[in-house]
């Protein structure tokens, strides 16, 4: 369990705050395959004081290990086991090094940093275990787990990355991080591959600031579970990053991120992924950035977001597309109240899809396509403007909302415009939205999407303002009530709310 009373949840037992945290998961691996309608019994062997509840149980096929004689790798080493494995791979960078089946225990952070084109290859996330066992309560310690990395090249491959740390800062003090699985830059055209990691303070925290670049680095294939912060978070000039193909489980921050602080991130692409029961935060995010693109998503459970593209951290701001395509939303969001009762870390209502600014920049030119969002525990979307900050150039396209402990889709102080075609919303207990907020251009598309339409339709001395059954009411000004009306400017026409 984490415990919070202000920002950061620790470990020490309290009361009176924020509890979350609500399990953790084993795994082993079986002797022998389950076989076809056989029945796999879990069984509780001695007596406990504390009751024993099982919240899910996955089996899956395990593939074979990979042995020395897979890897190809002209200089290729392998580890005898003799000395500490960082020390081991410290003293070999640049060849192809083989961690054979086992659980390898380390005192000490993995560094990747002096040589280009270091491939690290283990047996898989099934048999070659590294373990960071340096205690993260001990001021000499907290920070010697994981593998930080700013070279070119690299590989990691193979692995199930666990440490013995249950926190995600030294004392609750963020300037203390007790490390990621993976940190540091990467370099250029690294690659993370079927890898799991899990207890660390985030799954990976990929950012250029040594200034040797980060461009281009490839996630698959991995896992990131039961960590205390992000599960993965492509931040500070991170480029033509790709994650696909990975699965993100009970989180303490965002599962799949990318943070544009002090440089922009750009071309970051997350692919064909799955995340479930995140605690905080949200499943998906995009503060910032120039042309990032999610799609093929599916997220599960989130007790606040399931995902977010809002201007709530400092930073470059939106250049360009953000766009969300395909993804897949379920009980998500959450409704405000009490501070550890009810609402996210502060008691406040998120939405299951949140979209806008109101802090430190507006959002601009984000493209929803092929949304779904289903049995919403508040708003379904949250679409927000404010402090100045607008909402501009929001397109949403083929959406569909089934069922909300609140309205569809809800606006709050909502300054812009926003395009939107094929929207289909039911079961939501407060409605299907709340009244548009002025100054906000809201456009529904014909039979295509025309680049036309994303720009504001102002009304001027020649526009001829009907009403839905076409009957024309004003020529040149607003019509005296609010609603939906046609409005013709010369060859173009749309049907607009005006308030």
């Amino acid at each position: 369990w984490q415990y919070c009373t202000d920002n950061y949840p620790g470990n020490t037992p309290k009361s009176n705050c924020v509890i979350r945290m609500k399990f953790d998961e084993k795994h082993m691996r079986l002797s022998r395959p389950v076989a076809q309608g056989e029945t796999l019994t879990l069984v509780l062997l001695s007596a406990e004081s504390l009751p024993c509840t099982i919240d899910f149980a996955e089996l899956e096929p395990v593939p074979a290990p990979i042995t020395i004689d897979d890897i190809t790798d002209a200089d290729k080493l392998m580890y005898d086991g003799e000395g500490d494995i960082a020390d081991w791979i410290a003293q070999n960078e640049g060849k192809a090094l083989y961690v054979p089946e086992g659980r390898y225990e380390t005192q000490k952070r993995i560094y990747l940093r002096s040589s280009n084109g270091t491939r690290l290859y283990g047996a898989g996330m099934w048999y070659t275990e590294i373990y960071y066992a340096a205690s993260s309560e001990n001021i000499n310690t907290y920070d010697k787990r994981g593998i930080e990395a700013s070279k070119d090249n690299l590989v990691v491959d193979g692995f199930y990355f666990n440490t013995v740390n249950r926190q995600r800062y030294y004392q609750q003090q963020d300037s203390k991080q007790v490390g990621k699985a993976f940190m540091g830059s990467w370099g250029n055209n690294s690659v993370i591959r079927n890898c799991w990691a899990e207890h660390f303070e985030c799954g990976a925290w990929i950012a250029d600031y040594s200034g040797n670049n980060s461009k281009n680095l490839l996630v698959e294939h991995c896992r990131f579970r039961n960590n205390y912060a992000d599960g993965i978070n492509c931040c500070k000039a991170s480029t033509n990053h790709t994650v696909r193909y990975c699965s993100f489980r009970n989180n303490g921050d965002d599962d799949i991120a990318s943070w544009s602080t002090g440089n922009t991130c750009s071309g970051i692409e997350f692919a064909y992924c799955t995340a479930e029961n995140n605690w905080r935060a949200s499943s998906l995010a995009f503060f910032g950035g120039k042309d990032n693109r999610a799609h093929h998503i599916a997220i599960f459970d989130g007790l606040e977001c399931g995902a977010r593209v809002n201007a709530d951290f400092t930073g470059t701001g939106f250049r360009g597309t953000t766009t969300l395509e395909d993804i897949s939303i379920f009980h998500c969001g959450c409704q405000g109240g009490s501070k550890g009762q009810k609402g996210d870390f502060w008691g406040n209502a998120q939405g299951a899809l949140n979209i806008g600014g109101a802090q430190n920049y507006s959002v601009t030119d984000v493209h929803l396509k092929y949304i779904s969002v289903s049995d919403s525990r508040g708003n379904a979307f949250f679409i927000k403007a404010g402090n100045g900050k607008n909402l501009e150039g929001l397109r949403m396209e083929d959406i569909t909302i089934d069922g909300a402990e609140g309205y569809g889709i809800y606006y709050s102080g909502a300054t812009g415009n926003v395009y939107y075609c094929n929207i289909r919303i039911s079961n939501c207990s407060k409605g299907d939205e709340t009244a548009h907020m002025p100054a906000y251009v809201i456009t529904e598309c014909g039979t295509g999407l025309e680049e036309e339409a994303l720009k504001p339709i102002t009304i001027n001395a020649d526009s001829l303002i009907y009403d839905i059954t076409g009957r024309l009411i004003a020529i040149g000004h607003k019509p005296a009530e609010n609603g939906v009306f046609i409005v013709k400017n010369g060859s173009r026409t749309e049907k607009i709310f005006i308030q």
